[in-house]
């Protein structure tokens, strides 16, 4: 062997003992699919994010280290607040800097961020090829940080759309599809399904390719496109009296299909308020969000027949959003919608930490604090749990101190909320938990006392 090619062969070997990686491709140890997998998820995910409304939800792509991130049109379209959620948990206020119909995209920022964000590099629409392996990561029916593969099925050159059989569901819109050195190749925007359905994968999901991508980023960041026109939004007075109204065509829609209208109205901390919409058109559904943009309750049929009705109990001063929808696609006709404050007491209200002088709960390792208020039999109450920092879960023990009633916190994942009748005289104890070991932070309990024959 000549001196030149022992030289080369030793330096090959020191180089694949410190980084293999930067060896000539030829001669680069084969990684497994296990392998590949592992390395695209731990250096892709943390710039992948979710992206909610209080209607929508859906995942984005930081494309740009200020924080810009790219999602489909539809996830954010309409929406008076957009939260945005890092990997690390962390949640931000969003803004629509641009967004189109044809493409499906839009172009977010990041506010108050302070800092530099991770971000995806955008691949090269040439390099797109079918029989490629492909990924997507996001944030499918609430699942965070979701990864699956697949492979590139088919593209439309002339659409500039590309097909992926890696599962996509409700959630994953606005999600990147990357290839094998994680980047950015497409948006996935939709699942293709039979008949109406839009909650079924059938193993074809399709994305927006990256060269429409970066022609509508270039655009919008030019000026050449800027944000759609704002919903209209109605001031929801809380006067107890209808408003009629109704949903036509040129309502928003949400991703299903179905239309709406919005409304507002200024709340106090502690307001029982109760929401009612009405219609023998459509069938009603109603969801209230606060300023944040975070759900706090929705309701289809607890008005009666067709009719939507939500009982909530306000956690802070401010504005709250009411989202007037029907509940099946394409419905359309007249409404009317009202809201008004019942006559329910705060009765008990007090703050507390889970942390390290909390107590622990067995089963789940998960941090509680006691409360105790006095009660009597008769007495209907409200509880509500409310915190920024976990998601909380909350019960209530009779004054024997068995389980009399508890809540999950879900859909808000911020407010976990109860009313129940108290069967007895006693003291009355309540358990502030954490939906998870992993919760901990401050959190504010407050009841309330209803009027007597509240549901």
């Amino acid at each position: 062997m000549g001196r030149n090619r022992w030289i080369a062969l030793v330096t090959l070997v020191a180089i694949a003992q410190m980084n293999p990686s930067l060896l000539p491709a030829q001669v680069r140890p084969r990684q497994t699919d296990e392998e590949v997998n592992t390395r695209l998820y731990q250096q892709t995910s943390s710039a992948v994010v979710a992206v909610e409304t209080p209607t929508t939800r859906g995942s984005g792509s930081i494309i740009d280290p200020s924080g810009l991130v790219v999602t489909n049109a539809h996830v954010v379209r309409g929406a008076s607040q957009i939260t945005i959620t890092l990997s690390d948990r962390r949640r931000f206020r969003g803004t629509v800097l641009a967004s189109s119909r044809m493409p499906d995209l839009a172009l977010l920022r990041i506010e108050d961020g302070g800092g530099t964000f991770p971000t995806l590099p955008l691949g090269s629409w040439q390099s797109v090829q079918v029989g490629q392996r492909a990924f997507a990561i996001g944030n499918p029916f609430g699942l965070a940080g979701t990864l699956t593969t697949g492979i590139i099925s088919r593209i439309d050159r002339d659409r500039q759309w590309v097909q992926t059989d890696a599962l996509i569901n409700p959630g994953n819109s606005g999600s990147p599809l990357l290839n094998s050195r994680g980047e950015l190749i497409g948006i996935n925007t939709m699942i293709f399904t039979r008949g109406q359905s839009t909650t079924n994968n059938t193993g074809v999901g399709l994305a927006i390719g990256v060269s429409q991508v970066q022609e509508f980023v270039t655009a919008a960041l030019s000026g050449r496109i800027a944000p759609e026109s704002p919903p209209r939004i109605t001031q929801l007075p809380l006067n107890g009296r209808f408003i009629a109204d109704r949903l036509t065509q040129t309502d928003d829609l949400l991703p299903d299909g179905s239309f709406y209208r919005i409304y507002q109205f200024q709340g106090q901390a502690g307001q029982r308020v109760i929401l009612e919409m009405q219609s023998t058109d459509l069938d009603s559904y109603l969801v209230l969000a606060d300023a944040q943009g975070r759900q706090i309750a929705e309701d289809d049929d607890s008005g009666g027949g067709k009719n939507a009705r939500i009982t909530a109990l306000l956690p802070v001063t401010g504005s709250y959003t009411l989202y007037a929808n029907a509940y099946e696609r394409g419905e359309l006709g007249q409404f009317q919608i009202r809201a008004r404050v019942s006559n329910g007491v705060e009765i008990f209200s007090e703050r507390g930490i889970l942390g390290d002088r909390s107590q622990i709960l067995e089963r789940d390792g998960s941090f509680f604090n006691i409360h105790t208020f006095p009660g009597r039999a008769g007495q209907v109450i409200q509880v509500v749990l409310s915190s920024q920092e976990f998601h909380p879960y909350l019960a209530v023990l009779d004054p024997n101190r068995r389980l009399l009633k508890e809540h999950n916190g879900l859909p808000d994942r911020r407010n976990a909320t109860l009313t129940v009748e108290l069967p007895a005289n006693g003291t009355y104890r309540i358990v502030a938990n954490a939906y998870d070991r992993r919760g901990r932070g401050s959190y504010e309990i407050r009841v309330r006392q209803l009027p007597s024959g509240t549901p």
